[in-house]
Parts: C-alpha cells; sequence; structure tokens
C-alpha cells in the first residue's frame, strides 16, 4: 500500500492531478464477516496489485491508498491516462463514485490534505484546522478522557504531511497515552491529567 510521502515524492512542479474514489471497494472482495475488518484492505491491495503495475508499465503515474487514487502527469495527458485507467477498473468491476476529480487541476484534495502543485504545498482544510483547534482546547482542561486524547492523536498523525514537526507535537501524547491505557486495562473513557 502506499503512503501520503510517497505522493508527495511525485509532485512536480506545475504538474496536474485526477483522483479516483473506489465505491464499496470491499463490498468487491468476498470474505468472512468475522475477517472482513482486519485484512480486506490489504487483500484488495493485492487484488489490484497486477492492474497498478500495468499502469505502471505504461508510465501512468498514480498512487493508491485503499481506495482512493491519485493520478500526476506534466500536462493534459492526464485525461487520456485516467480514461484508460478508468476503462480498465471498470473492466475488473470497479465502480468510481462520484465524488472523483475527473478534470485535470493543479489543487486537489487527496486523503485529507490539500496539494497544490503551482505552489508546492501541501494544506490542510479549514475544517480540520478548526477541528484540531477544538480538540486541543480539550487538551488544556485538569483532565481528559484517553479517548479525547487518541481523537487528537489520530488527527494531528493524519495532518502530519500539511504540518512542520508534526511527529513532535503528538508523540509526548501518544507516551501518555500508552502508559495510561497500560494502568487502565484498555478503558478509553478514564479521564487523565496531561500534566
Amino acid at each position: 500500500m502506499d503512503s501520503f510521502k510517497d505522493v508527495v515524492r511525485l509532485v512536480q512542479p506545475q504538474c496536474f492531478f485526477m483522483t479516483i474514489d473506489f465505491q464499496d471497494a470491499y463490498s468487491s472482495v468476498y470474505l468472512r464477516s468475522e475477517e472482513r475488518v482486519n485484512i480486506c484492505p490489504l487483500i484488495f491491495a493485492k487484488l489490484l496489485k497486477p492492474v497498478f503495475c500495468h499502469l505502471w508499465s505504461l508510465r501512468i503515474m498514480v498512487i493508491c491508498y485503499i481506495d482512493d487514487c491519485i493520478f500526476f502527469a506534466a500536462s493534459e495527458e492526464l485525461i487520456s491516462n485516467v480514461s484508460y485507467a478508468l476503462y480498465l477498473f471498470y473492466s475488473v468491476g470497479i465502480t468510481i463514485v462520484k465524488k472523483s476529480v475527473l478534470v485535470p487541476t493543479q489543487e486537489v484534495k487527496f486523503l485529507g490534505i490539500i496539494l497544490n502543485s503551482c505552489l508546492m504545498t501541501a494544506t490542510l482544510p479549514l475544517r480540520k484546522i478548526i477541528k484540531i483547534q477544538e480538540l486541543g482546547r480539550l487538551l488544556l482542561k485538569d483532565r481528559v478522557s484517553l479517548r479525547d486524547l487518541a481523537s487528537i492523536i489520530g488527527l494531528t498523525v493524519a495532518a502530519e504531511p500539511a504540518v512542520d514537526l508534526a511527529p513532535i507535537r503528538y508523540k509526548y501524547l501518544e507516551i501518555i497515552r500508552i502508559k495510561e491505557l497500560d494502568q487502565h486495562h484498555g478503558d478509553y473513557d478514564t479521564r487523565v491529567s496531561l500534566e
């Protein structure tokens, strides 16, 4: 499975983006219900590996993370690349969601981060910034639940590609969460002090 670091590595100045989101990706993989949650993303990625290898062999720049794909190209050739990929996806039974961005653009939201190839930036949407600030204010209270602490850690980890030194900001909180969960036998409703 690819990561956001792979995406950032492929962004070139002034390049164009298009995104594809697969509909009900996991439903296309038959597994017993108890197995579905744990290994379905891995199996789905492995099943699509030959499709992506074929696209890469044609020099079509695509990165996928589970069911979200982003395509890159230096010019409008992106339209023909993505058209071929869509044909390939449909031929193997994958349906595309309407929220996919099927028009070349130099700014696109992918995995919750806004990429801009003109400014060469990766930024957070305003809504996500406000959510992080709101949860951050919870940490200023005398005691905070481990559930709220885990939420703020999750949001800051997801924001890492767009926030300089993000790991420095959340590692201390992770240490506290791990220690307190161990002491309280995994009870996320436990309230703890961050001092």
